[in-house]
């Protein structure tokens, strides 16, 4: 749970890894979703070349006021010759170009996770603060909040990862 203003929000989350087999099921998995975090490897070239068909898939199945951001995982590994294949001035450049939050963090040591998850839902907990007008969210938006006893809000987020 992370807390926004006076609101808890509480995030479901879907790894999809980047595998065919969910490829049939994304307009289920977006249809509802408020955010969704696009990972690549920064060692990995196509993987970031992958981003912007994961991109035109969420612009297809998700709701124009989804959140959207880009991460570059195994920032780790940075630092080792020949190991990054994407530079983060091309990935900024990539985001900023689609009007995405961008970060690069690592996995394997928890650099920028925390903020990762962040970036993504203290946007959507800014949505929906203070008590929204439940017929002006978009209809995925609308589905998905729920009061629980504790006040919570629970949007649920797909996350794409490649």
């Amino acid at each position: 749970m992370i807390r926004v203003g006076e609101r808890r929000i509480k995030a479901q989350l879907w790894d999809t890894a980047g595998q065919e087999r969910f490829q049939s099921l994304t307009a289920a998995y977006y249809r509802n979703a408020v955010g969704a975090m696009i990972v690549y490897d920064i060692t990995n070239r196509s993987s970031f070349e992958h981003v912007t068909g994961w991109l035109a898939q969420v612009h297809d199945h998700a709701h124009e006021s989804l959140v959207l951001v880009l991460v570059g995982n195994k920032c780790d590994l940075a630092h080792l010759p020949q190991s990054r294949q994407v530079s983060t001035l091309e990935a900024a450049r990539f985001a900023a170009k689609h009007g995405l939050d961008f970060l690069e963090a690592s996995a394997l040591d928890a650099t920028n996770v925390v903020d990762a998850f962040k970036k993504l839902i203290v946007p959507v907990g800014r949505l929906l603060a203070p008590a929204p007008n439940i017929a002006r969210l978009p209809p995925g938006w609308r589905r998905v909040l729920s009061r629980t006893r504790c006040g919570a809000l629970s949007p649920a987020v797909v996350t794409p990862l490649l």
